[in-house]
């Protein structure tokens, strides 16, 4: 959608073949692998809005911390950090009927995640938004959505948006 209404789109993956795919479609110097745990964001402008999703959830705090660094300094001094993470998955009985908002009891939060052989860390917010503060990071705006899987709506997962800025004092010494 970005896109669509002219903005130009960087992005960075750990996944080489994810960065590929939109070297394939776009501008291929606008792509590039990167551990954004452990390396900085390798481009040569600044940017009105980082959009970091579905991946802070596999890092570490350290790692954390790092990505925070290097998304806060490539950040246009008006710029924003919009970060995605699971705030938890949960599950239905199955003998309930579907969800309607009398029954939004009935739902239990699962420990870990759907598959046991995902690396992925439930987190909490305050904690991220700890993290953020740290480095000069300040919390602007936060949102929660949920969403169902499969037909019987019967698991459900918790998501959580936090937006940051570059704290003023954090602008002050890095122009």
């Amino acid at each position: 959608e970005a896109a669509r209404r002219g903005a130009s789109i960087f992005g960075i993956d750990i996944n080489q073949s994810a960065v590929d795919m939109m070297s394939n479609t776009e501008d291929p110097n606008r792509f590039a692998r990167v551990d954004i745990g452990s390396q900085p964001i390798p481009f040569e402008t600044k940017f009105d809005l980082i959009y970091a999703l579905d991946m802070v959830c596999y890092l570490s705090d350290t790692e954390i911390r790092t990505m925070l660094c290097n998304c806060l300094d490539s950040l246009d001094p008006l710029g924003y950090l919009v970060i995605q993470f699971i705030q938890g998955d949960w599950v239905r009985n199955p003998t309930q009927p579907p969800l309607d908002r009398e029954e939004s009891a009935k739902w239990k939060l699962l420990e870990g995640s759907f598959a046991s052989d995902n690396p992925l860390r439930i987190l909490e917010c305050g904690h991220l938004i700890n993290l953020a503060k740290s480095i000069g990071g300040e919390l602007v705006g936060e949102k929660t959505t949920t969403e169902t899987f499969g037909l019987d709506e019967r698991f459900m997962r918790s998501n959580k948006f936090l937006m940051f800025r570059r704290s003023d004092e954090l602008n002050k010494v890095r122009v």
